[in-house]
């Protein structure tokens, strides 16, 4: 059972894979024009504090999503586009340590049912974000390169590449424990 724990959650930390520096756009923002920042930045969702400023402790500020910008136009429809985000942004914003552990993360994701993770420092203030979209993007990248490798390998040399992307502690762990 223990060779089939992933190893990457408890040797990352969350500032490793955090997205920074943070999005932030003043409350005042309309839903319309929070929209065009996320799709020009390919992001899922922005801060919401007072002058759009960084650096400050977590708790002054909010935060909107794709999901809550939906919800909203679902219920509004057209009229959603001129509402301001600062009404719509949840509050309190959850966050977790830089330097915890990506697992943490993780769990803290799970148990409040939530994708979007503030990132701070040990002062508390805010540093970045994560969300469950980026940590399974990070997990998925390694598999899919490697089954991409394996796939076009025509020799043995290059299955030997192939198979050298796979981490070492995977396969010691896998081997014994199998």
């Amino acid at each position: 059972v223990i060779g089939r724990i992933d190893p990457y959650a408890y040797r990352h930390r969350v500032r490793d894979v955090m997205a920074s520096p943070p999005a932030i756009v003043d409350p005042a923002t309309t839903l319309k024009a929070a929209i065009d920042e996320m799709a020009a930045r390919k992001i899922s969702s922005l801060f919401v504090a007072e002058g759009g400023a960084a650096s400050r402790p977590v708790g002054d500020y909010g935060i909107v999503t794709e999901s809550d910008m939906m919800r909203r136009i679902a219920e509004k429809g057209a009229d959603a586009f001129s509402l301001r985000v600062g009404d719509m942004a949840s509050r309190p914003l959850q966050s977790v340590r830089g330097n915890a552990f990506v697992y943490r993360a993780v769990a803290r994701m799970d148990r409040l049912k939530v994708r979007h993770l503030a990132v701070r420092t040990e002062a508390g203030a805010l540093e970045g974000i994560v969300s469950a979209r980026d940590l399974l993007k990070l997990r998925a990248g390694a598999a899919i390169s490697l089954d991409d490798a394996i796939e076009v390998s025509a020799t043995p040399a290059e299955m030997g590449r192939a198979f050298a992307l796979v981490p070492a502690d995977l396969l010691h762990n896998h081997s014994r424990h199998e």
